[in-house]
């Protein structure tokens, strides 16, 4: 071929070149879409992805006190720096520089999931809007589904639950809708109805999307939040299937946990099935994977032995769970425990007092979830108000067995008397002598723990190289230095023996029983000549030179004056102790016992005519009013205050103004119901 020819098809070819590139032209669109997509769009993806991968890493632990949530929640919010920034930069210079490539829509959606993620939330909102009117003029079906899924779920990230409502109702609406984002769309919108309470439509739409999930751990979020939903509204069989669909999905460690704890405690608990409960925590005890969970699996084993009534195993594990270091067991589950061990002592033994300790041991380490409209079945919403109702119930129970024992005693003839007080003498001196035994004890043990250094010293003992031995040099200098002994010696066996002493002389002759203030309380004090001959007997009796303090027992009802004195307190404790139950607690049969008690015992006392009352009152809330008449007709006739008016309307005899407040009753049972009801 001539030069001349090969030159002119060289320029014929590069001018062709040249008129295909020029913009509009098919040639200059895909160079400019390849451009846009591997000089901006790319990386911003990557940055996108790289802050979504922090995200899901933080989010590892599943807090089974919340509604699980199906997709990784937001970032905090603001920041100018990290990859959220860095996709929102990339993306703004491709909308900047190539407006009409393929990709600006798709960089205006990716500038929305950035500005979610930053908790930017309006501007997350305007971005959605705007993607989705981009996609409807481009018939991108895809783009307009993802970006309507984005916006429901910037509704629910501000609370706004109606509109996130509408927005993905609107979009399940279209039959012909992407199948990814819709099945999306359908696990978004539920995950809005559970946070809403409205359990029936959450777990139909949860189940609806969730099959068609591609993601295996967002599906399986999504079955343990189904099973959350049905155990709110107690489907307990439904719930199980739910944790076993998470299960059966095999999702990460903390998921499958979760699902495994859900799926016993549903089971084991809530549905009677014990027996299939325990199966799945003895499996999981039994994985090593779960070492370090052993605590909470033995919490969740006491639960289970409690529901099935095994009071002694249970009681057996809480007490593993507590106080047992080889467990390990976290603080949070420690509060946990101590409230579920609350309830054990409340339920199945009845006993209040432990369980009010044990609440305000709870009170103390467990933190309140955020909102009760994600809260689960399993979160402790009332511990604080539970501690508060049981602190003063216990109190008043622990007052009415002090004025219960002292009535016993002072009932006793003086034989009799001297005779329980020589035994209780007797069982407190046992005690002091078992006391300075372990005192002793633990001297010998710590002189060892010294080295033989502190036995050397106190007897002043030659050593092997002659010299003669007594504070070795390290303990003279560790103050100073911080040597063995620690920062200011606090680690030295002197200082640790003596702090150990201080506190076994302050301690030592509290009985370690329940109720042992009572007896604190009567302790310390000069006693009468005569009962002072009684202890004094029993000390001589046994040879002892030093003895816990002697009893005081002038609180001991001895004359008619003192016993009439503790009997009208006994009445007002039961009647405050009855009042807890009923208004507080909603214990009305436990309340009714002890307001009979009161018209049994004490039918004369002014305490009385409000016991009546408070029991006509239970008795024509339970629809029996032919037992309630009765003890109106006695208020009416005995008192002429606003508590025998409201007894007179309750049996027709007057009617209530119009327009007129709660009817008053008396001021002491008025304050009642403030103080409980409070």
């Amino acid at each position: 071929m001539r030069p001349a020819l090969v030159r002119f098809l060289s320029v014929a070819v590069v001018a062709s070149a040249f008129v295909g590139c020029r913009p509009g032209s098919a040639l200059h669109s895909r160079y400019n879409n390849f451009r846009a997509y591997y000089n901006t769009y790319y990386n911003a993806t990557r940055s996108l992805e790289e802050g979504e991968l922090a995200l899901e890493r933080a989010a590892v632990t599943v807090d089974r006190s919340r509604l699980v949530p199906v997709f990784p929640e937001t970032a905090s919010a603001g920041g100018t720096t990290g990859p959220f920034q860095d996709a929102i930069d990339k993306s703004a210079e491709l909308l900047r520089n190539r407006p009409n490539s393929k990709w600006a829509d798709d960089a205006l959606l990716l500038i929305g999931k950035a500005y979610f993620y930053q908790r930017n939330l309006a501007g997350a909102e305007q971005k959605f809007r705007e993607t989705m009117s981009a996609a409807a003029l481009s018939e991108d079906r895809r783009l307009g589904d993802e970006a309507r899924f984005w916006l429901g779920r910037t509704y629910a990230a501000s609370d706004r639950f109606d509109e996130g409502v509408s927005v993905l109702e609107e979009g399940l609406e279209d039959e012909g809708g992407d199948r990814r984002w819709t099945s999306r769309m359908r696990l978004a919108l539920g995950e809005l109805y559970a946070r809403a309470g409205r359990w029936d439509e959450a777990a139909e739409t949860l189940r609806a999307g969730a099959p068609d999930e591609g993601d295996a751990d967002i599906a399986a979020r999504a079955y343990v939040l189904l099973g959350q939903v049905e155990e709110h509204a107690e489907r307990w069989d439904l719930a199980a299937d739910a944790y076993q669909l998470a299960l059966d999905r095999r999702p990460a460690y903390e998921l499958t946990f979760a699902a495994q704890v859900g799926r016993a405690i549903v089971l084991g608990v809530n549905a009677g099935q014990t027996d299939d409960g325990l199966r799945i925590v003895r499996a999981m005890r039994g994985d090593d994977k779960n070492f370090d969970r052993r605590g909470e699996l033995a919490l969740i084993e006491a639960r289970l032995r409690a529901a099935a009534g095994e009071t002694q195993t249970a009681q057996r594990l809480f007490r593993q769970v507590l106080y047992e270091t080889e467990l390990q067991t976290p603080e949070p589950i420690k509060g946990q425990a101590h409230y579920r061990l609350a309830e054990f002592y409340r339920d199945a033994l009845g006993d209040y007092v432990r369980a009010s300790a044990h609440f305000d041991s709870a009170a103390t380490r467990l933190r309140t979830p955020g909102t009760a409209l994600r809260a689960s079945r399993e979160a402790i919403l009332d511990v604080t108000d539970e501690a508060r109702t049981y602190a003063v119930l216990a109190s008043a129970a622990r007052r009415i067995t002090e004025a219960d024992s002292l009535l016993a005693l002072g009932d006793l003839d003086e034989d009799a008397f001297r005779a329980r007080i020589a035994e209780i003498e007797t069982e407190r001196v046992r005690v002091y002598r078992e006391e300075q035994r372990r005192l002793d004890e633990l001297r010998t043990a710590e002189r060892f723990r010294g080295g033989g250094a502190a036995l050397e010293g106190s007897a002043g003992v030659t050593g092997i190289t002659g010299t003669r031995t007594g504070i070795s040099a390290s303990s003279t200098t560790g103050a100073s230095s911080g040597g063995s002994g620690g920062f200011l010696s606090f680690r030295d066996p002197a200082s640790v023996q003596a702090g150990q002493i201080a506190f076994a002389q302050r301690w030592s002759d509290r009985p370690l029983v329940p109720n042992w203030r009572r007896l604190a309380s009567v302790q310390a004090g000069d006693i009468a000549s005569d009962r002072g001959t009684v202890s004094a007997q029993v000390q001589g009796g046994l040879g002892l030179g030093e003895g816990p303090p002697p009893l005081d027992l002038n609180a001991v009802p001895r004359t008619p004056a003192k016993r009439n004195e503790l009997i009208t307190e006994l009445s007002g404790l039961r009647y405050e102790l009855a009042n807890a139950f009923f208004l507080s607690l909603g214990r009305a049969d436990t309340a009714a016992v002890l307001y009979r008690t009161i018209l049994t015992e004490t039918p004369d006392l002014p305490v009385a005519i409000r016991a009546r009352y408070a029991l006509a009152e239970i008795e024509r809330a339970a629809g029996r009013d032919e037992v309630a008449r009765p003890l109106y007709e006695a208020v009416a006739a005995a008192d002429s205050s606003a508590l025998g008016r409201s007894s007179r309307i309750r049996l027709g005899l007057e009617t209530e103004e119009v327009g007129a407040g709660p009817v008053e009753t008396s001021a002491a049972y008025d304050a009642a119901r403030t103080q409980w009801r409070a």
